[in-house]
């Protein structure tokens, strides 16, 4: 018995000298890169009627009568891309087959507590407001709010529906 276990000792001391050993690229301690969503703003505008105000064929189009502050600059609508950013730029959701104000593209993987601030022709103002936590290594908690009131989100993106 003395001598089965000592070869089976001897065994396994030549089996893990011939195994080979873990690479360092298959530790855990690689890092990994981490992408986060930008956060973007959809931002339609409607009458009581719901006609889409963006709409640059419709009567009371308003895409020219207003602008949005954030974080102390004013951005005016622009109907074509720059490479300005984030900026605030007309565009159509083709899935809605309706037009919005789109304004991005902030880094997803800060944390804000902001106002975007609307001003519109007449004077009036309609403010959304953002307060995101990063709570993990890919996770947040966003509100929104939308002249105080919460609006449910289910992404970074933020879609607001404002009635003039």
């Amino acid at each position: 018995m003395k001598k089965l276990t000592l070869l089976l000792a001897a065994l396994l001391v030549m089996l893990s000298l011939t195994m080979p050993s873990c690479k360092k690229h298959d530790t855990p301690d690689a890092l990994v890169a981490v992408e986060w969503y930008p956060i973007e703003l959809e931002i339609y505008v409607q009458n009581k009627d719901t006609v889409d105000l963006l709409n640059y064929e419709a009567t009371y189009y308003v895409g020219n009568d207003f602008m949005l502050t954030y974080n102390g600059t004013v951005y005016r609508m622009q109907t074509k891309y720059s490479d300005e950013n984030p900026e605030l730029i007309l565009g159509k959701n083709k899935a809605t087959n309706r037009y919005m104000a789109y304004f991005g593209t902030l880094e997803g993987n800060q944390e804000y507590d902001t106002d975007f601030t609307l001003t519109w022709k007449d004077g009036t103002q309609d403010v959304i407001h953002l307060k995101r936590k990063i709570t993990d290594i890919l996770e947040s908690e966003d509100h929104w709010l939308l002249n105080g009131e919460e609006i449910k989100q289910s992404s970074p993106c933020g879609v607001f529906t404002i009635t003039k």
